[in-house]
């Protein structure tokens, strides 16, 4: 009875943990825009595009996916709130997941109306076909002169077409269907995700529990393993199965090494490169979908009208 006492205050203690990570970043979400769901090539919440201009940009940017493989979408938004436009562009595009998932090759086109800011961010694989400073020229000659004249659909169409350029010169994989073995539909490895948790547990715990004992270093390393699915999926349901499965792995293995070698540590190292999946695209008529890329590091540039 005793024991079964203590390890429901341990897994109690797991809970109580994951949901103080939840509350953080909810506390900062009331000071920064609300990213909306990815359902389209084009997403205008600040209603400065026409239907048929939509319609244009959208044809255009399908059709650079189906030449290059490389996915660009674009965002109109009134104004940022506040947040810087890179800060906010980096966000989106890593939310978002754009690009092919192996390749990691996308492109967001951020533009806040009213702020009279444009961003151009760049994931990784696209660093070296658009740098810096060519994501600036395509800003400052391409796309400024139009907005200053009000012709946001020419600006876009203009920028767009200088982006596509440049991708089509990096020589980038062909366009395929690109799948990894053990991935359901939305993207997640589920073998990864379990052998992630239990390395975290076997490398953390050893030490968590000689440190602060079975039942409390076990409640770390559930609340570890929790934090660390939920920062790469950002799925609260992914994060509290990770907790409460590295709690319990945590505790077994106390036992274990407990019955086979007393309180020491096992000393075995483990290493894992595994990377989780997260699409958090949505559809628009049934045929777009994010990537599922992501792997934006900050390049790209920013500029104004």
């Amino acid at each position: 009875m005793a024991l079964r006492i203590r390890w429901l205050r341990g897994l109690l203690a797991v809970l109580v943990g994951l949901m103080a990570l939840a509350i953080v970043p909810l506390s900062h979400a009331a000071n920064v825009i609300a990213i909306p769901a990815l359902q389209a090539r084009v997403t205008d919440t600040s209603g400065t595009l026409q239907t048929e201009e939509v319609r244009q940009i959208e044809a255009q940017l399908a059709g650079i996916e189906a030449d290059t493989g490389s996915q660009l979408v674009v965002w109109l938004l009134p104004s940022s709130g506040g947040e810087d436009i890179a800060a906010l562009a980096n966000r989106v595009a890593n939310e978002w997941k754009v690009g092919r998932k192996l390749e990691g090759d996308g492109v967001l086109v951020l533009v806040a109306k009213d702020d009279r800011r444009i961003r151009i961010e760049v994931a990784k694989a696209l660093e070296g076909a658009i740098p810096d400073v060519m994501a600036g020229r395509v800003i400052q000659q391409q796309m400024a002169p139009r907005f200053a004249a009000g012709d946001y659909s020419g600006g876009l169409h203009n920028g767009i077409a200088a982006l596509a350029s440049l991708i089509k010169a990096e020589g980038l994989p062909s366009p395929g269907n690109q799948t990894e073995s053990g991935r359901d539909a939305l993207g997640v490895n589920w073998i990864e995700l379990g052998v992630f948790v239990f390395f975290a547990a076997a490398i953390g715990g050893a030490m968590a529990r000689q440190a602060l004992g079975a039942r409390w270093g076990s409640a770390v390393v559930g609340v570890a393993s929790g934090a660390l699915v939920f920062y790469v999926t950002h799925w609260g349901w992914a994060c509290v199965l990770a907790g409460v499965v590295g709690f319990v792995l945590s505790l077994m293995m106390s036992r274990g090494s407990a019955r086979s070698v007393g309180h020491h540590s096992s000393g075995v190292t483990f290493g894992n490169g595994s990377t989780f999946g997260h699409d958090s695209g949505g559809t628009s008529g049934g045929n777009f979908r994010s990537g599922g890329g992501g792997n934006f590091g900050g390049g790209g540039a920013s500029g104004g009208w």
